[in-house]
C-alpha cells in the first residue's frame, strides 16, 4: 500500500472536500449510507480524517477511523471531535466481531497493490460488522484515466489491466504524485463476494452545476453499496 510522507500528508490532510473533486463521491457516498443516526460506523482507511467527519455529521454516535499509514493517522488526530476516534493499524482492525452497524472505504483500494490484500482488508471489515450492516466503498473509476478532474488527474496508460501501476497527479500548489493501482468492477465484485457480502449495487457518481472539469462526463470514482450477509 502507498505511504505518504508527512509533508504529502500534511498537504493532503488540508485538501477539504467542497469544491474538490472528493465532493462527487462524498455526496454519494452519504446519499447511499442513508440514515446511521445513533449508529457506530469505522471508517476503513481514514487518511486525514475528511471521509471521517462526514460519516459523524450523518447522525452517527461513534466513528472509528483506522488507517494503514502513521503520516495520516498524525494529521488525523488533530481533529477533535466528540465521538470521533483514530487508531494506527497493522492487519487486524482492533475491535471485536459484529461491533459496527456500518463501514466505509473511501479511496482504499485504489492504493491496495495485491487482490489478496483486498481481499483481506474486506473480510477485516466484515468481521467486525454486524450482520446485515451496509458497507459503502468508494474507489477510482476503471475508466477515469486520462482524465483531468479539479483535484487530480490520472496519468494516460494505454490498456491497462487489473493490478496495473497508475500514477495519481494530486493538484495544487504543492502538488505530488500517489502511487495507485488499477482494478476494475468486476475485481471489486469478486472481492466483497469473497468476503461475504451480497446485495451489492454500484454506481458512477457525476457532478453538477458549473466549476468542474471532467467531472460532469466522466465519474471520477465508482461507489459501491454492500450488505454483510453472513
Amino acid at each position: 500500500m502507498y505511504k505518504y510522507s508527512p509533508e504529502n500528508a500534511a498537504i493532503y490532510g488540508k485538501l477539504g472536500v467542497i469544491g474538490t473533486t472528493y465532493e462527487v463521491s462524498f455526496n454519494e457516498m452519504a446519499r447511499v449510507l442513508g440514515e446511521i443516526s445513533g449508529g457506530r460506523v469505522l471508517d476503513y482507511g481514514c487518511g486525514a480524517g475528511r471521509s471521517t467527519q462526514l460519516v459523524k455529521t450523518l447522525g452517527a454516535k461513534e466513528v472509528i477511523g483506522v488507517d494503514h499509514d502513521a503520516n495520516m493517522i498524525e494529521q488525523a488526530k488533530r481533529l477533535q471531535e466528540n465521538g470521533i476516534s483514530f487508531q494506527l493499524i497493522t492487519d487486524r482492525i482492533p475491535l471485536p466481531d459484529e461491533y459496527v452497524d456500518a463501514a466505509v472505504c473511501a479511496h482504499v483500494w485504489v492504493e491496495i497493490k495485491s487482490k489478496d490484500e483486498m481481499i483481506q482488508s474486506a473480510k477485516e471489515m466484515a468481521r467486525v460488522m454486524k450482520r446485515d450492516g451496509i458497507l459503502v466503498v468508494i474507489s477510482t473509476n476503471p475508466d477515469s484515466i486520462g482524465c483531468e478532474y479539479v483535484s487530480y488527474a490520472y496519468k494516460k496508460v494505454g490498456n491497462p489491466r487489473s493490478g496495473d501501476p497508475i500514477i495519481c497527479i494530486l493538484k495544487g500548489e504543492n502538488s505530488f504524485e500517489i502511487d495507485d493501482v488499477y482494478w476494475t468492477e468486476q475485481d471489486y465484485l469478486q472481492i466483497l463476494e469473497e468476503a461475504g457480502f451480497s446485495h451489492i449495487n454500484v454506481t458512477y457518481p457525476l457532478a453538477e452545476g458549473e466549476g468542474w472539469l471532467e467531472e460532469t462526463n466522466v465519474a471520477p470514482d465508482i461507489a459501491i453499496k454492500a450488505i454483510k450477509s453472513t
